[in-house]
């Protein structure tokens, strides 16, 4: 792969280092939402939705909509969420074998 792949793919890969990143994608995987709905929902001002969503934006992560005064962001890639599920999958299993791990050694 070329450098400049690289740093795209780990630029992309940004955007799973941060939980409430996370959680909007989590909240727009059931669809479209306003800034208002996603600050609501996730206890957030304004302006800290807005450096999130302004970070998922220019990545292409998401994509915004404007309509009168407020502003809708979807999913832009659904291929993020796909990514999403297998880093979930990777984490159930680790758990899942850590869990049986500490449960040898508990038994010893």
């Amino acid at each position: 792969m070329s450098d400049a792949i690289l740093k795209m793919h780990a630029d992309i890969c940004k955007v799973f280092t941060n939980p409430i990143r996370l959680r909007i994608l989590s909240l727009l995987k059931n669809g479209e939402l306003s800034v208002g709905e996603l600050c609501e929902e996730l206890e957030l001002s304004q302006p800290s939705m807005s450096q999130h969503l302004g970070f998922l934006r220019d990545r292409k992560i998401v994509r915004s909509r404007k309509d009168g005064t407020n502003v809708f962001y979807s999913i832009g890639n659904k291929k993020i969420l796909d990514a999403m599920d297998i880093m979930h999958q990777v984490i159930i299993e680790q758990l899942r074998k850590d869990t049986e791990f500490l449960k040898e050694i508990d038994n010893r």
